[in-house]
């Protein structure tokens, strides 16, 4: 009975060390998110739909930029190059307006 006892003293011992072993954790300082700038796709919306980040541009405030999406198509060996010209205006804290013209196709 002792063996057993003893056996069962060492395996809870054994068990229990790590438990002993972990260290406190400092408190947390919760800091807010960090707001980045939205920047747009090349079809001209700043992520609520596609991108995952979800943050669009401020309220009154505005976007343009212009792009170069290339393709290369090995059938018949086709190269596509779009020139994609975005304007993204902010309509409010959740809202945008967004529009994209391909300029040039070639």
């Amino acid at each position: 009975m002792r063996k057993v006892l003893a056996g069962l003293t060492l395996l809870l011992t054994v068990l229990a060390g790590p438990v002993f072993a972990q260290t406190t954790q400092a408190p947390s300082t919760a800091e807010p998110p960090q707001r980045r700038p939205a920047a747009a796709t090349n079809l001209g919306d700043t992520g609520l739909w596609v991108v995952p980040t979800g943050e669009v541009l401020p309220a009154r405030k505005w976007s343009v930029s212009l792009y170069r999406s290339n393709v290369d198509y090995e059938q018949g060996f086709t190269d596509v190059s779009v020139w994609p010209v975005t304007l993204g205006v902010g309509l409010g804290a959740r809202a945008e307006l967004f529009a994209s013209v391909r300029s040039v196709v070639r």
